[in-house]
């Protein structure tokens, strides 16, 4: 609970530097760098907060199913029920072993190994949650209030681009989606870490 509150607050703060003009960075409020600089209602602005506050939920839940992923491949690749070392301090420089859970796969290919050890019929469908994940990493996000509009660009090929992804979610639909991404998560850790059900 902590943690959500602390990664919350985070959001906040860099929402309030934005809109007063200090940082100017990929992910920020567009309603607050209005060239007059005005925000006439301030029901916007909470409801803006409302939605960067969901994405760094989902954000920090798909953190922990991709790690959930990894230490799902790391036991069964290596045969080992015990956890690698992930909170030890680690050293710049320090060369490790390769395994699941430190190499360079990305989301996609640990969805994709992992499903390859699943009967045909336990295979889940990661694609809406990596679809949203590559977009609020690397797309654009503007927002009205009301709704957030969410737009990934490729790479520029002869001065041009092309939109990869584009839509519009409202709260409901982030809070969708933050629930699904919980359900993936309990299904795995039940299913494959021996976790209990809180339900």
């Amino acid at each position: 609970m902590a943690t959500v509150i602390v990664l919350c607050l985070v959001i906040y703060a860099w929402d309030c530097l934005s809109t007063v003009g200090i940082f100017r960075f990929q992910i920020h409020i567009p309603v607050a760098c209005r060239l007059d600089n005005e925000v006439s209602n301030l029901n916007e602005v909470s409801n803006i907060s409302n939605f960067y506050t969901k994405i760094g939920l989902f954000w920090l839940n798909f953190s922990s199913l991709e790690l959930m992923l990894r230490l799902v491949l790391y036991r069964r690749n290596s045969g080992n029920t015990q956890d690698p070392q992930l909170f030890r301090p680690f050293i710049v420089g320090e060369q490790l072993t390769e395994n699941a859970v430190n190499n360079y796969d990305s989301f996609s290919q640990v969805c994709c190994k992992f499903n390859s050890t699943l009967k045909k019929s336990e295979k889940i469908d990661f694609s809406r949650i990596e679809k949203f994940r590559n977009a609020i990493a690397h797309g654009r996000i503007v927002g009205d209030g009301n709704n957030l509009t969410i737009t990934k660009f490729s790479k520029s090929n002869n001065k041009t681009v092309r939109v990869e992804f584009s839509w519009i979610y409202s709260e409901q639909d982030l809070t969708n989606l933050i629930e699904e991404l919980g359900e993936v998560t309990q299904r795995i850790s039940i299913m494959h870490l021996g976790a209990t059900s809180s339900g």
